[in-house]
């Protein structure tokens, strides 16, 4: 059985390690930089007869900092994350087969930094 929530949670619990405040619905007092578990979209896992579900998920980094240094520092450390992790097991099922999308960095006005990280992985049943 599929449990959305829980994949989130696994994903939740990698990035806070960092140190930072992840969000998936973001508090108007959220002190920045932080991250948040964005969107996501999801279709039926085409890689092997155990795949559940293929994600795609959007992780955003917002920051302050003047220039791009901070939030690329935190993408890079997001990127570290999930490159070194080859699979995360959950209760009966597990993440695996994590790569990177379009991604990009933005500028907005008020000197506000967004960084935009496309991540995809699977969901296999154990």
């Amino acid at each position: 059985m599929v449990n959305l929530s829980s994949y989130q949670k696994a994903i939740y619990e990698e990035l806070v390690k960092l140190g930072y405040n992840v969000y998936d619905e973001v508090p108007e007092d959220a002190k920045f930089p932080y991250i948040v578990i964005g969107d996501i979209d999801f279709s039926e896992g085409q890689n092997n007869f155990n795949d559940l579900l293929d994600i795609n998920l959007n992780i955003l980094v917002w920051s302050l900092w003047e220039g791009k240094k901070e939030v690329n520092d935190i993408l890079s450390d997001i990127i570290n994350i999930f490159t070194n992790l080859s699979e995360k097991i959950l209760e009966s099922q597990s993440l695996y087969n994590f790569s990177f999308g379009n991604s990009s960095i933005k500028r907005f006005d008020g000197g506000i930094y967004n960084g935009n990280l496309a991540l995809s992985f699977s969901i296999k049943e154990l």
